[in-house]
């Protein structure tokens, strides 16, 4: 494992060393999440030439950085990355891009929220077997700085359209113009997916959730939801047979439905709960992806997720 992060950081100092290309004259630019990736399109449009870092079906609290990887991020000029600990792996990268590589850090002056869930003290140690994954996990939150899911709450989602377009605007001067046109008309998008959500939402007879880990914390704020559990407070560990108990006396004590898993994670422990608690699994999508169908953008990703919930909450 040592040997292949040598090798990465070989290749990087390689690329780094050559001048920034530009494929067709589009902006390159880079994004960490599915999610981010589809708001630059969306301001970019025909303009920019956007790679998203973690795949679809890939978690970025335990993504590894792929030598493929890095002649893309020598040639970009603009990184767009969560913050708030999330992209662990991308910090040496940062630092050794000097100034090729402008990163824009989309939850930076955000207020977190700082839950328990994400504290250090939750560490390996205490997982039922050591892996990278754990170890990766501990990383991504060693930095104790805050909830990072900020993109599954709209409202602050616009916040993050209106900095990726002053990014893309600094980095391409000759189409600011065409960034604001397209961000201002986005953003009405957004606001009536905001409007939607919370039209479907205020009818939900259940307003408890049970997440598979702490990523819909900035969703349930914003619409008047209670998080009654998390499954995995964090990633890659899993719950001690106490807390399993305890989540199953939750859902039976607010009469939940289901639990909800996520595609970037194994279902197994869900699976438990929901069998002991006697309800089902569904499957809520922080992250969707280029590749999945009705997933492929992010008002489609927010709006499949509204109607799972709506499926065990109305």
């Amino acid at each position: 494992m040592m040997k292949n992060r040598f090798f990465v950081w070989i290749l990087l100092s390689v690329f780094l060393s050559i001048p920034s290309l530009s494929y067709g004259g589009k902006l390159q630019v880079i994004a960490s999440i599915f999610p981010i990736a589809d708001m630059a399109r969306q301001v970019g449009g025909n303009d920019v030439e956007v790679t998203t870092v973690v795949p679809a079906g890939a978690s970025p609290h335990t993504f590894e950085m792929k030598p493929s990887l890095v002649k893309t991020f020598a040639s970009a000029k603009v990184f767009l990355m969560i913050g708030a600990g999330l992209e662990f792996w991308a910090d040496q990268l940062v630092q050794s891009s000097g100034q090729k590589l402008k990163p824009v850090v989309l939850s930076d002056g955000m207020t977190l929220i700082r839950s328990a869930d994400l504290h250090r003290d939750e560490s390996v140690k205490e997982a039922p077997h050591a892996s990278n994954k754990s170890a990766h996990t501990e990383h991504a939150h060693s930095h104790d700085s805050g909830n990072p899911h900020v993109w599954l709450d709209p409202h602050l989602a616009k916040t993050m359209v209106t900095r990726i377009q002053e990014a893309l605007s600094i980095a391409n001067p000759d189409h600011a113009s065409d960034y604001e046109n397209r961000a201002k008309s986005y953003l009405g998008e957004l606001d009536a997916l905001d409007k939607g959500i919370s039209e479907t939402v205020s009818q939900f007879s259940t307003r408890q959730i049970i997440s598979f880990h702490p990523s819909w914390d900035y969703f349930a704020a914003r619409y008047g939801l209670t998080l009654a559990g998390v499954i995995e407070k964090t990633p890659g560990r899993n719950p001690t047979p106490r807390e399993i108990a305890d989540i199953v006396s939750r859902i039976k004590a607010y009469h939940i439905r289901a639990v909800f898993a996520e595609p970037q994670f194994s279902p197994k422990v869900a699976d438990v709960i929901a069998r002991e608690a006697g309800v089902k699994v569904l499957i809520l999508d922080p992250l969707g992806g280029e590749t999945l169908v009705g997933r492929n953008t992010y008002i489609g990703l927010m709006t499949y997720n509204l109607q799972i919930m709506k499926e065990a909450m109305q």
